[in-house]
C-alpha cells in the first residue's frame, strides 16, 4: 500500500528542516472488557509527536475476523479530509486498510483518523493490531519522511454481561494507579484512566519504560499546569499522566490527592512508582488487560 503523494500533499522543500521526533499512531476503546455480541467502539487516533506536525498516514490494521466482526468504520470529525485509500474492510483477512491525509497539519496528541464499531461473536480474548511494519505517519515539513516510532493496537476480553460488570469494577478501582506486579518485584505497572488497560514499567529497563509512560501523557497548556501545580488538579486529571505544551515537563497527577509529581527523568520516576505503587492480588491483576501487544 502506498500514499499518494501528488494527490495528497504539497511538498515544498526548505533547507534544515526539524522534524517531529516521534509520532504515533494507537487504537483505544472505553475499556477491553466487553459483552459478547454487543456492540463496542474504538477509535483510531494519531499523535505528532511536536515538531513541524504531520499531515498523512497509513497503516492496516489487523483482527480476528472469527472472533471479532466489524460493523462500520466512521470517518466522521476525522482530522483527514482527503483519503487516497479506504478505510476498507476486509472481512475474510480480518483487516482494515487506509491512506488518507489532511490540507492543514495537524499537532497533538490525540488526532481522530477514524472510529471502528465492532461487534465480538463469542467469549474470548483477543488483540486489534498494528504494526509498524505496515504502517506510516508524514511530516508536514515538505518532504515528508515517515516519522512514526511506534503504534498502539488494542487488547480485548469478551464474556457475559456478569462478568463484565465485575471486571469494570476493578479496573475502575485501579484505574490511574500503579501496581506491584504480583510476580516479579522489578516490574511494575500504570493503569491508564483513559482505556483502564495496563502498561508495564520494567524497573530493569527504566529508560524505555518512561518513554513509554510519557507516549500516554496528554499535552495540556501551561497555564493550566501553572495553575494548578502547587494544589489539587481537578477531578478530570487524576490518575492521568500530563505533559507541559510549553516546555514538555511532564506529571503524574495522583489518582488519590490529584495533586502533579514532576516526572523528570526515568531514574526519579521509577523511585517514585517504587514507593508509591499499590498492591494486587493476582486474580485482580490479571483481569485488567495487558495493553502490550
Amino acid at each position: 500500500m502506498r500514499l499518494i503523494f501528488t494527490s495528497l500533499i504539497l511538498i515544498i522543500f526548505a533547507p534544515n528542516l526539524v522534524y517531529a521526533a516521534e509520532a504515533r499512531l494507537f487504537l483505544l476503546s472505553s475499556g477491553g472488557v466487553y459483552q459478547s455480541n454487543k456492540e463496542f467502539v474504538a477509535r483510531l487516533y494519531v499523535d505528532s509527536g511536536g515538531g513541524k506536525g504531520v499531515n498523512a498516514a497509513e497503516s492496516i490494521i489487523m483482527y480476528n475476523p472469527g472472533q471479532l466482526k466489524v460493523n462500520r468504520v466512521i470517518k466522521d470529525k476525522s482530522i483527514f479530509d482527503l483519503w487516497a485509500n479506504g478505510p476498507k474492510i476486509n472481512s475474510k483477512t480480518g483487516s482494515i486498510s487506509f491512506s488518507g491525509g489532511t490540507t492543514k497539519a495537524y499537532k497533538g496528541d490525540a488526532g481522530l483518523i477514524m472510529t471502528v464499531y465492532f461487534t465480538p461473536l463469542k467469549n474470548a480474548s483477543t488483540s486489534v493490531v498494528l504494526t509498524t511494519a505496515t504502517s506510516k505517519v508524514l511530516s508536514a515539513d515538505g518532504v515528508a519522511p515517515n516519522i512514526l516510532t511506534s503504534v498502539g493496537g488494542g487488547k480485548y476480553v469478551f464474556s457475559n454481561a456478569e462478568a463484565v460488570k465485575m471486571a469494570n469494577a476493578i479496573r475502575a478501582k485501579y484505574s490511574g494507579s500503579f501496581l506491584r506486579d504480583p510476580a516479579d518485584k522489578n516490574v511494575f505497572w500504570y493503569v491508564n484512566p483513559l482505556d483502564k488497560m495496563r502498561y508495564k514499567v520494567d524497573g530493569k529497563k527504566s529508560t524505555d519504560s518512561y518513554k513509554r509512560l510519557l507516549r500516554l501523557g496528554a499535552r495540556v497548556k501551561a497555564s493550566v499546569v501553572k495553575q494548578y501545580l502547587n494544589k489539587a488538579f481537578p477531578v478530570a486529571y487524576a490518575g492521568k499522566i500530563i505533559v507541559n505544551s510549553t516546555d514538555n515537563k511532564a506529571y503524574y497527577i495522583n489518582s488519590k490527592n490529584k495533586k502533579a509529581t514532576l516526572l523528570k527523568n526515568a531514574a526519579d520516576t521509577l523511585k517514585y512508582i517504587t514507593k508509591n505503587a499499590s498492591t494486587i492480588s493476582i486474580a485482580d491483576f490479571e483481569i485488567i488487560p495487558d495493553a502490550t501487544i
